[in-house]
Parts: C-alpha cells; sequence; structure tokens
C-alpha cells in the first residue's frame, strides 16, 4: 500500500538481490490517495526482493519475501 500525500511522479520498481530490476508496477504521476499494486512473482524463484518507491526528490527502498 502506498500512501501518496504530495502528488508527484511516482516510479515503483522491484529489484531481485543482486540488485537487477524484475518489474516497474508504475512509472508516472499519482495524486494524493492510497494506492495498491499488485507484484506477480509467478515467473520467479523463492527468494529477497526489494520495491523502490521514487519520485524526483527521495526514494524508499523495502525488503519483501517471495515464498512460494
Amino acid at each position: 500500500t502506498l500512501r501518496v500525500f504530495v502528488p508527484d511522479e511516482y516510479r515503483v520498481t522491484v529489484y531481485d538481490v543482486v540488485g537487477k530490476e524484475v518489474k516497474i508496477l508504475h512509472a508516472g504521476p499519482l495524486s494524493s490517495g492510497v494506492y495498491r499494486f499488485l507484484f506477480d512473482g509467478g515467473d520467479l524463484p523463492s527468494g529477497i526482493y526489494f520495491y523502490e518507491v521514487s519520485t524526483p526528490t527521495s526514494s524508499k527502498v523495502t525488503k519483501m519475501i517471495l515464498a512460494k
């Protein structure tokens, strides 16, 4: 879940454990509100992944575990 307080350009990207970009879940403008993005890892192996939410001025990376 992503809570947007300031409308801006947002990019939500998933990376594998070595930093390779796996999927882009969103790239573009978002207005204020709450958003959910579906990550379908059906074609990926189980393991640790990271997702990054970035704007032109900041970014945040969070770890997630894909278990099948």
